[in-house]
């Protein structure tokens, strides 16, 4: 299944309770790897041994909904664990007791019991027969994309054909001015809605077409509004940055080196990463990185290549590979960590 990745892709509910679970009709997934990537979103495929086909999920910046595609296999979509599953499309399903629930419909309704209004609609591009038990529900075809969205409003229903499943990036400096262009590659029918947040809105061109009525109020990220269609483009004026920021020669003040050094024995980490939420585990990756980096600058080399590999180890855990994975890494420390096709 892939319950965490909604946290990357819906970034406006950084802990949502009660999560679907996507699968197969067949059973659940028995493994998965990152099959691309750009500098604005991942791909990822889901395999199970029952199957020959698979599951691919783009999580692209910005998609108001989470989407799944389907290929040779029936979707699967379990309630989360916890919360009941009260209703499907209005219908009491716990009230059918052993019996099923037949629906046909393009936009599938789940109302989970929860202290507050707590809806997930499943969308697909034409109407699906679906089974459903208070458990959750399972499609009668194969080869389906389900796009799912929480709370949703009914502009949701209008987008739910055309998604994203990659983008291209192109960035453009003329003196003290950036163009920016986000091009988003396109899947399905219709007009693509991505949400862009308000530092984006800022710097929109003013042709960029807003839907207002598509848009959702954060606590973090204030006011975010859907820019429909396959490019964004932006302009943004630069700072200007003084000759002390590109001094490449600056240094760590020798007095205080050893103190750093002693600190940084007493700060040293020594196990992986593991079991945490996406937050948490954002939070904690980065904090080796700065280790490193610093034990880089004062010229612990081993101490910064310790690190490394517990960022290594951890990282191929995080994304399902283990911590016995081979040839994942592509490594050039400190530069950057790059995803291959099976793993980080």
């Amino acid at each position: 299944s892939f319950s965490f990745l909604l946290f990357f892709s819906i970034f406006l509910f950084v802990f949502l309770a009660g999560i679907p679970t996507f699968s197969a009709a067949s059973g659940p997934f028995t493994s998965y790897a990152v099959r691309r990537w750009d500098f604005l979103s991942v791909e990822y495929e889901w395999t199970t041994k029952e199957d020959a086909g698979h599951m691919r999920v783009p999580i692209c910046y910005g998609s108001p909904y989470i989407t799944a595609m389907y290929s040779g296999m029936k979707p699967r979509l379990s309630k989360p664990p916890g919360p009941a599953l009260l209703l499907v499309n209005g219908t009491d399903v716990a009230a059918r007791g052993t019996d099923p629930l037949t629906i046909t419909t393009s936009a599938l309704n789940w109302t989970l019991a929860t202290n507050y209004n707590q809806n997930w609609v499943f969308y697909t591009q034409n109407e699906v027969q679906w089974t459903c038990t208070m458990e959750g529900c399972t499609a009668e075809e194969s080869d389906l994309v389900v796009r799912a969205a929480h709370n949703p409003s009914e502009r949701h229903f209008l987008y739910r054909s055309a998604y994203a499943t990659g983008a291209e990036l192109e960035v453009v400096v003329d003196d003290d001015d950036a163009a920016i262009h986000f091009r988003w590659e396109v899947q399905g029918e219709g007009q693509l809605a991505m949400f862009a947040l308000p530092h984006h809105r800022q710097i929109l061109s003013h042709a960029t077409r807003i839907d207002p009525a598509l848009s959702v109020h954060t606590g973090l990220a204030g006011k975010i509004s859907a820019v429909i269609g396959s490019d964004w483009y932006m302009s943004e004026g630069l700072s200007e940055l003084g000759e002390s920021f590109w001094d490449g020669g600056a240094t760590i003040d020798a007095d205080k080196a050893q103190a750093i050094i002693a600190q940084l024995q007493v700060d040293k980490p020594t196990e992986v990463i593991a079991n945490q939420d996406p937050y948490t585990f954002g939070k904690r990756i980065a904090r080796l990185a700065r280790l490193a980096l610093i034990a880089k600058e004062l010229g612990e080399e081993g101490y910064a290549m310790d690190v490394a590999r517990l960022m290594e180890q951890s990282l191929s855990i995080a994304l399902g590979f283990g911590d016995q994975a081979t040839n994942e890494v592509l490594r050039t420390f400190p530069c950057s960590y790059c995803l291959s096709a099976r793993g980080v």
